[in-house]
């Protein structure tokens, strides 16, 4: 619409031309004077000249300040998009707070250093806003002006137009309805950079908690000697260990740091590169130890036999489970109990078709665990029981896997431990340690109705017996009740004896080693919290969208800046321009003196004009004199409404 301004009011060249006037002649009667310079002399500019550059350099500022605008947003769209893409893939741009100070107490350097990444995009976004503003508000005074040149418009879309004291939202629209497009889209946009852009870009940049691995040694300080795992070994503190961990759900202090819920593992240090607190060591390679219950069931009453010895004070159970041989006798209480709880060890041996549904894991020696529930009638002094059997193989294992160890106000704890496949062996026999850890602790049960040991007491804890009634048979319950409380149990059993064999192997299977450095262990890695600065992606996606749409308004406004360039010049930029432009305009003149002496002015003419004049309705245009080029503002249809 406005490239055509160029083709059609084009006159800066023939002004150039007209003002530097005829060429110079050389007087031949005057000798020709050496110039004592190598260089000739400038000519010098007549002030007619001089005017005309000027304009020329007039004219196009307000290209150089668009195009300005247009390198702003592609450096500012070239370096956000650089940024985004480098804190994605770096894992962050740069790092703020190294391990030793992330969980600080003291964070004053902090705070104060933080205001640098939350400050900085503010400002460089909001000196792109100062310089889209400079550009587009000469845009918005300039076009209803510019548009008289075209052709003749209509007062209300022309010389009473002020954008600049409309409230912006409102000038949206006003700009809109006169179809001022380019000025709705400039003010939009300064709207949108100034309560959107401006104040999220201080959220630009964030802090995030992210992991540096460094590559170190470990040297081992404990290593496993399979021989202190034996009969004659008390376990009554691995039990106490294994209560406080599995049942009351607490470390308390007592127990190895290295070992996890489900093996127990050598103890480390460090060798040159300190852990540091705060930090998480990664050891591949590292053997575990372990202990399991396997193939634990409930036998059918075929499959076993109660029979009473030594009078009425003793029961003894035997049978067959898997070819192996069982037995279990005890004593009953002096006070009759409502639940008997007792336990068994049998020695056991794989023989062929007899031992086809053991799993791999169990040895050819192997222990087998008998655990015997009984519930005495009522006043029958156990003569009539009701009774469940359980069996289960321990193994005990040995596997090597990948560990990492957190370290916490110098406290070591496992975090995870991940087995390597096919690194698991059988670690032997399991008998000796079973029986011990029956014949360790307080034999008395904890609670005064139930008679058991105190690994079975332990079992009964983990089962939750409290809660439930004890002395009520599970024949005598519902069938999906039993059969919850047969899957509670034999949970409680599998986890209590991990968790003692765990307690056990950390308390007595490592001793010391003589030679640390002999146990050098490589591919060891000490990762640190650190604090990294990145990018917010949303954020930062959102003002690349805007800075893409600000580019391409401010391509357009580029075009209007160059079919401006020849008519800048004429528009009033102070009283007295207004003064040339409106020189010879007898219309204006007329409503003038009107105005002044109709004695309804008291202080605003435009007001007053509008009320005796149909200044919204006249049309107005600007014509160019040809031989001064002065612009005039003409008027027609300028009438008065009374």
């Amino acid at each position: 619409m406005t490239m055509g301004f160029v083709e059609e009011f084009d006159h800066v060249s023939t002004e150039q031309d007209s003002a530097k006037g005829p060429a110079p002649t050389i007087n031949s009667t005057q000798p020709l004077q050496p110039n004592p310079s190598s260089t000739p002399p400038e000519p010098s500019l007549t002030k007619s000249q001089k005017h005309i550059s000027t304009v020329f350099r007039r004219r196009q500022w307000l290209v150089w300040k668009v195009g300005g605008l247009l390198i702003l947003h592609a450096l500012y769209l070239i370096l956000l998009a650089v940024a985004l893409a480098v804190s994605l893939h770096n894992n962050g741009l740069v790092t703020i707070r190294n391990w030793q100070y992330v969980h600080t107490g003291n964070s004053s350097f902090y705070d104060q250093i933080s205001l640098t990444w939350t400050t900085i995009p503010t400002l460089i976004f909001s000196l792109l806003l100062l310089h889209m503003r400079w550009c587009y508000e000469e845009i918005q005074r300039l076009l209803p002006y510019l548009q008289l040149y075209k052709s003749r418009d209509k007062g209300h879309t022309s010389v009473l137009v002020n954008y600049r004291s409309e409230f912006p939202l409102i000038a949206i629209f006003s700009a809109w309805m006169r179809s001022h497009r380019m000025v709705s889209f400039t003010i939009t946009l300064s709207l949108i950079f100034s309560i959107v852009a401006v104040p999220l870009s201080s959220h630009l940049f964030e802090t995030r908690l992210r992991q540096q691995p460094t590559e170190a040694e470990v040297s081992a300080q404990t290593v496993w000697n399979s021989g202190n795992i034996n009969e004659r070994t008390d376990y009554s503190r691995a039990l106490q260990v294994a209560s406080v961990l599995d049942v009351y759900k607490s470390n308390g202090g007592i127990f190895s740091q290295w070992a996890s819920s489900d093996y127990a593992f050598p103890t480390y240090s460090a060798v040159g590169t300190p852990w540091g607190d705060n930090s998480t060591i990664r050891i591949t390679d590292i053997q575990g130890h372990g202990g399991r219950i396997e193939g634990l069931k409930f036998l059918n009453q075929s499959q076993y036999r109660l029979s009473r010895g030594n009078g009425t004070d003793n029961i003894a159970l035997s049978g067959t489970d898997d070819g192996c041989l069982l037995s279990l006798s005890f004593d009953l209480a002096e006070k009759e109990a409502d639940l008997y709880f007792q336990i068994g060890v049998a020695s056991c041996t794989r023989n062929g078709d007899d031992n086809k549904d053991l799993g791999p894991s169990v040895s050819q020696a192997y222990s087998k665990l008998l655990f015997f529930m009984g519930w005495p009638a009522p006043g029958s002094n156990a003569t009539a029981m009701s009774t469940e059997v359980i069996t289960g193989n321990t193994v005990h294992i040995s596997v090597k896997g990948d560990i990492e160890v957190a370290v916490r106000e110098n406290v070591v704890s496992v975090k995870s431990f991940k087995p390597s496949n096919g690194s698991e062996t059988n670690a032997g026999t399991t008998t000796p340690f079973d029986r011990a850890i029956l014949q360790s602790g307080n034999t008395k049960s904890t609670f005064s109705n139930i008679q058991t040991t105190y690994f079975g007491g332990l079992v009964l804890d983990r089962f939750d017996v409290a809660r439930r009634n004890a002395s009520t048979p599970w024949v005598s319950v519902d069938a999906s009740t039993a059969e919850a409380l047969r899957k509670d149990i034999m949970d409680a059993i599998g986890k209590i004896y991990t968790t003692v064999y765990v307690s056990a192997a950390a308390l007595n299977g490592f001793e010391p080693v003589e030679w640390p450095l002999d146990y050098l262990s490589t591919g060891v890695y000490v990762v640190r919290d650190v604090e990294r600065l990145f990018i917010n992606e949303g954020i930062a996606g959102f003002l690349i969208g805007v800075i893409i749409i600000s580019f391409l308004i401010a391509g357009r406004a580029l075009s209007y800046a160059l079919a401006f360039r020849n008519y800048q010049v004429d528009c009033p930029e102070d009283l007295i321009s207004s003064f040339d432009l409106l020189h010879g305009c007898d219309s204006l003149g007329h409503m003038a003196d009107d105005v002044h002496s109709s004695g309804q002015y008291k202080g605003d003419f435009v007001e007053t004009a509008r009320k005796r004049w149909n200044l919204s309705k006249a049309t107005f245009s600007i014509n160019r004199d040809e031989s001064s080029g002065r612009p005039t503002l003409q008027v027609e249809n300028l009438n008065l409404n009374i």
